[in-house]
């Protein structure tokens, strides 16, 4: 008989008596053609990338809270697409590059803020908290228009 079961973020299975583990499948933000980054209007280099989910202690803010996922643009936070930004460095509402170490390019949108959030800083709105913990920082290069 086959029994699972979801143990700190790990899925455990119960085969015969034996327990295997799986690490969480995240999403991973989704690859975007690279466009040539001359044509953006503005660059940011060397970034700090956290990442944060719409939860609680994220946000602040309880499923029952009526401003519960919703972004200081007035959005609704969306996981890869909505990015935390100082609004005196990158007006909400721009469309945002952010190019990793990698050369992976993803697309966002300016559409919050935080209070951590001070210069060369975003925070990538994520699916879930595990997920924003285990990405945890980064580094990279950020262009923008408005």
């Amino acid at each position: 008989m086959l029994k699972t079961a979801l143990i700190a973020g790990m899925c455990a299975l119960f085969l015969d008596g034996s327990i295997q583990y799986a690490p969480p499948q995240f999403s991973k933000p989704p690859e975007h053609s690279v466009v040539p980054v001359k044509d953006k209007h503005e660059k940011i280099e060397d970034v700090r990338l956290t990442h944060y989910c719409i939860c609680e202690n994220c946000c602040g803010k309880t499923p029952d809270h009526p401003a519960y996922g919703i972004t200081a643009s007035g959005r609704t936070a969306e996981p890869y697409i909505s990015v935390a930004v100082d609004p005196k460095v990158i007006p909400l509402g721009s469309t945002v590059w952010l190019v990793y170490e990698d050369g992976t390019t993803v697309e966002c949108r300016a559409d919050d803020t935080g209070g951590a959030i001070k210069g060369s800083r975003i925070d990538l709105c994520v699916s879930s908290h595990s997920e924003a913990r285990e990405r945890g920082v980064e580094s990279v290069t950020v262009y923008w228009k408005e």
